[in-house]
């Protein structure tokens, strides 16, 4: 898997399903702001405000891409840290619409193309994620018929795409 460097300012999307281990050589201090946002809530923010669709989603990017903060970008981290930096916590409201503030900044705009184009790529998904389902579901006792169903695929049509995402049979898994 390839590594990244970051250094002070710099700024990257991580895709789903990317790992994120830090290192530091160095024994100064430091902050570091991760933001994570879970694809059905960028679906929904995108398809609750009409934001306009990307130029190209069949683009496959980087599970790592490098994001050059503009201005704006910049502020709102910064205003994130404010919150944050309150004795008391954030309401989970404010959190949510600020949350939403970046993901209509990111579409917005024509500053973060990789980044928007996948935003684009998961609004268009009509079926829901098996990963997501699985992961959400597997202590639970349901046949492979009912995991199908959850999924809205055809018994065969879950087994071939839960081999495709997962890497091996259902069973197994």
């Amino acid at each position: 898997t390839p590594a990244y460097t970051l250094n002070p300012g710099d700024c990257v999307f991580a895709r789903k399903g990317s790992v994120i281990a830090s290192s530091r050589d160095r024994q100064e201090s430091f902050c570091e702001l991760l933001v994570f946002l879970p694809d059905d809530f960028i679906r929904s923010v995108i398809h609750r405000h009409r934001l306009p669709a990307a130029t190209d989603v069949s683009s496959k990017s980087d599970t790592i891409i490098p994001v050059s903060p503009d201005d704006s970008l910049k502020l709102y981290f910064h205003s994130l840290l404010a919150y944050l930096h309150q004795p008391e916590p954030p309401s989970e409201t404010l959190i949510r619409l600020k949350l939403e503030e970046l993901i209509v900044h990111i579409v917005s705009g024509n500053n973060f193309i990789p980044v928007k184009n996948y935003f684009a790529e998961l609004s268009i998904a009509t079926k829901p994620s098996i990963r997501d389902i699985m992961e959400e579901n597997f202590v639970r006792n349901l046949s492979l018929e009912e995991y199908a169903r959850l999924c809205a695929r055809s018994l065969p049509g879950f087994k071939e795409e839960f081999k495709q995402v997962f890497n091996t049979s259902p069973g197994k898994w």
